[in-house]
């Protein structure tokens, strides 16, 4: 019901002000603060992901989507990777937690200005497209009624579970994973973090690759059952 643009303008204030929260929780030792801080950053940066599909739906057509995807994917670890390789190390050379959250607070306000920039990019070429006689697909921004979700076919249903199990087993090790290291195998934080950002390097990397390869070979629900092969025998 929002649409993109009002997506954008929402949920970026949201992330954007709710990691400002949390650096001025850290700054000044206010737990109630930084909890509330994560909370709106949580709030506005899982509906982003929405938000960022949509502009992919809108911009690229269905043999590209895979790839348009990858990119975005790539994107977001190549952020989680130098997340992992700088705020340990810049905590523990400062030994200051709030320098690494306004760093984080920094980015997000480039992040929400990059959103705003994209509004206009896409307003100036629908502007274009309403000159040369297109027609501008409303699909993306029409009335969808909760009551849909009876419609979808028990595929539909299964794809969700599949998604929704493989993120809660992935995020939660990624949460932990650099604790997970440090009492394992006896490593400071910094190293923890270089390990760590091994995996969102690897991770992202090869998912505009296999996004071209989905595109062309198709068979999507085959690669959800290998990804899901892989993902289970990197954690035995």
């Amino acid at each position: 019901k929002l649409g993109i643009k009002w997506g954008i303008l929402l949920f970026g204030a949201f992330f954007t002000s709710g990691q400002m929260l949390f650096w001025l929780g850290c700054q000044f030792l206010n737990y109630p603060v930084a909890l509330i801080g994560r909370l709106l950053f949580g709030l506005g940066g899982e509906s982003m992901l929405v938000v960022r599909y949509l502009m992919i739906l809108k911009w690229f057509r269905s043999r590209e989507l895979g790839l348009a995807i990858g990119y975005t994917f790539l994107a977001s670890r190549l952020g989680a990777f130098f997340n992992s390789l700088i705020t340990p190390a810049v905590s523990d050379n400062t030994d200051d937690i709030a320098l690494p959250a306004f760093i984080g607070f920094a980015i997000c306000v480039a992040s929400f200005l990059c959103g705003l920039i994209w509004l206009k990019m896409d307003e100036i070429s629908d502007h274009r497209r309403r000159l040369l006689g297109e027609q501008i697909s409303s699909s993306l921004v029409e009335r969808v009624e909760l009551k849909v979700i009876t419609t979808f076919k028990p595929i539909s249903w299964l794809a969700a579970l599949t998604a929704a199990s493989g993120m809660a087993v992935f995020v939660s090790f990624t949460n932990i994973a650099n604790n997970f290291l440090e009492v394992e195998y006896n490593l400071t934080p910094t190293a923890a973090g270089r390990m760590l950002s091994i995996f969102y390097l690897v991770c992202g990397a090869f998912t505009p690759i296999f996004g071209r390869i989905v595109d062309e070979v198709g068979k999507k629900l085959h690669f959800v059952v290998c990804s899901f092969v892989f993902l289970v025998a990197s954690l035995l």
